[in-house]
């Protein structure tokens, strides 16, 4: 906090852009480590790297549309693979072109305090890769520490993408929908 004659000065303006500044660098090192390799110490499984590359921040949920096969290099990345079949997005004995993680969302909104933000992936097969176990780790582990760490006085409402689910009949049959589950 800058030194100024009490007169002058408004604590709770202070407090406030400080626990702004707080969250938006806490959504930043969340979303560097989810756009990190498992194997690298971050959360993401790596097949093509399109994963990884796709997490993104905002105050309403993350829609879950966007398709490898639409996405360069991640769409030669693919085609790339051994015509074994395996499209899990988590493999082993990769053959053709490296994994490549390169964030698709790099200039994310400024969040306030009095917000909600919601951190997820763009991935149309995100629903498969949350339930890999580097992802579930790092939400019930390393994130929850970086929150109470970072936020002291009041902490934020974040909510991270935990699971999808097909809709049943009418309107919301056909569509998948993400769950988002409270960090704290």
């Amino acid at each position: 906090m800058a030194k100024r004659p009490l007169k002058k000065s408004n604590p709770a303006n202070d407090l406030t852009s400080q626990i702004n500044r707080d969250l938006n660098a806490f959504v930043s090192l969340v979303l560097e480590d989810l756009a990190t390799d498992e194997k690298d110490g971050g959360a993401s499984p790596v097949d093509t790297g399109f994963f990884a590359s796709s997490w993104r921040a905002a105050t309403k949920t993350v829609n879950t549309v966007d398709r490898r096969e639409n996405h360069e290099p991640w769409a030669s990345i693919y085609k790339s693979r051994d015509s074994a079949g395996n499209q899990r997005v988590h493999t082993t004995g990769k053959v053709g072109v490296d994994a490549v993680i390169k964030p698709r969302f790099p200039d994310q909104p400024q969040f306030k305090i009095n917000q909600k933000v919601f951190i997820g992936n763009t991935t149309e097969y995100a629903i498969y890769a949350l339930e890999e176990r580097g992802i579930a780790a790092y939400i019930q582990g390393r994130m929850g520490e970086l929150i109470r760490s970072t936020f002291t006085d009041k902490q934020p409402n974040i909510r991270v993408a935990s699971t999808t689910r097909r809709g049943g009949l009418g309107f919301f049959g056909g569509k998948t929908y993400v769950s988002y589950e409270s960090i704290l």
